[in-house]
This record gives structure tokens, sequence and C-alpha cells, in this order.
């Protein structure tokens, strides 16, 4: 027989384990972070329990104490992200209100809507680059895609814009190479240009705010127009 320890702790972990599609990139040392989890529900007085039972108490007993223990930020984020997957796999996302700091509404370009985008890392972002691994993320749990954050700047986990499909990253990359040289090479500031961008598009111009794969050839069309009239004409 197993002991109540080993009965939960098996249990998340065979959950996770035959449903948790990419859990294991998720979080470092997953079995340690179940651990914890187990250990800190135990120590609460919370005995008996299975995955299917989890409750808004429990979630804030646990936040509550690693707050109080001051437990470093990446155990803390490591076995937040873990709970909310835990939570999600038996569907009761509605009472993870500890983890809305965790969530944030991003526009998908994929699912084509406002999605409830959850921040994540490197590590599960691109699990075989060491470079990332600590670098924030938000993807969006419907398609997969993500979008990268402001990380050398104060705002460290503010996205870069809108979260982009695979071809739609591709699209803005090539909008990258036409248009950066214009300003980098001194032929027009790069504040004039995207002021001109935003004047002749009809809305404020940013390359992570490219919606679509259509909106992206217009983008693209509009600034080889406008870099020829800048050669040909001087800037106005």
């Amino acid at each position: 027989m197993l002991g109540k320890k080993q009965k939960l702790r098996y249990s998340l972990k065979r959950m996770l384990s035959y449903n948790g599609a990419g859990f294991s990139n998720l979080v470092r040392d997953k079995d340690r972070i179940i651990d914890f989890i187990v250990d800190t529900l135990l120590e609460g007085g919370y005995r008996g329990m299975s995955p299917y039972s989890i409750k808004p108490k429990h979630i804030k007993y646990m936040t509550t104490k690693w707050r109080e223990e001051k437990i470093g930020e990446s155990q803390f984020s490591d076995a937040m992200r873990l709970v909310y997957w835990w939570v999600v796999l038996v569907g009761k996302t509605n009472i993870l209100v500890e983890y809305k700091q965790y969530c944030l509404t991003i526009y998908c370009c994929k699912c084509e809507i406002d999605v409830e985008a959850r921040l994540t890392n490197g590590r599960e972002i691109y699990p075989h680059s060491k470079g990332v691994s600590n670098l924030p993320f938000w993807i969006c749990d419907g398609c997969s895609n993500y979008v990268g954050c402001h990380h050398k700047t104060k705002t460290r986990i503010k996205p870069l814009g809108h979260i982009p499909s695979k071809e739609l990253r591709n699209a803005r990359k090539h909008i990258h190479i036409l248009l950066d040289p214009i300003w980098k090479d001194g032929l027009v500031s790069r504040s004039q240009i995207y002021a001109d961008l935003s004047k002749e598009l009809g809305w404020s111009f940013h390359i992570a705010l490219i919606r679509s794969i259509e909106e992206a050839r217009n983008v693209y069309r509009v600034i080889r127009t406008m870099k020829h009239k800048y050669i040909t004409k001087g800037v106005p």
C-alpha cells in the first residue's frame, strides 16, 4: 500500500506524464517540484487528496506559505507552472485566482482571437537551446505559438507584441531585413520612417503588431515604395 505522500505523488506524476504534453520541458527537475508541492500540502494538513480534489484553499495555502518562506523566484515559478498544468488537466482553471499574475490577455494571430497567454520561459519554447532557457515568453496553449518579451528592460515580462504564427514570424523577419537598413544606413531616421509608415498604413506601425500574412505583404509593399521614394526624391 502506498502512503499518502507516495499516492498523491504517484498520481500527479502519472497524470502529467500521460496527459501533460510538453510538461517535461515546462519545469526543471519535475520530480523534485512534485515532491515539493506534495510536501507543502501534507504540511498544511491536506491529507488523502487526489489530483482531482484540488480546491482554491489548496492553491491559497501553497502560495501564501511559499511567499512567507521567501523561496527562490525560479522555484516558485516552476511550482506554479506545475500547479497551472495540474488544474488545466483536471478542468479546474477557474480556481486559479493566485495564478492570474502568470496569465495575460494577448491577441493570437493563429487563433485570431484574444487568448489567456501563459507566462513561461525558454526551457519550454527552445528546450535544446540553453542560452535562452531563462528568458521569459508568453505562450498560447491553444496553438503552442509564442511571443518573446522586453527582457532587457525594467518590464522584462512585457510581451513584444501579438503572438505570431510560425509563418507570420518568418514574414516579420523579412520585413526587418527590408526595413532596418533604411534607418541603420542613415537614409532616414527610425522614428521618421515609423511615423511615415503609420500614416500610410492608417495604424500605429510596429512589426510586432502585424496580425496576418496579408497585412505583412501589404506592409512589405509599402516599405518598398517608401524606400524608393526616399532614394529618388529625398526625405520630405
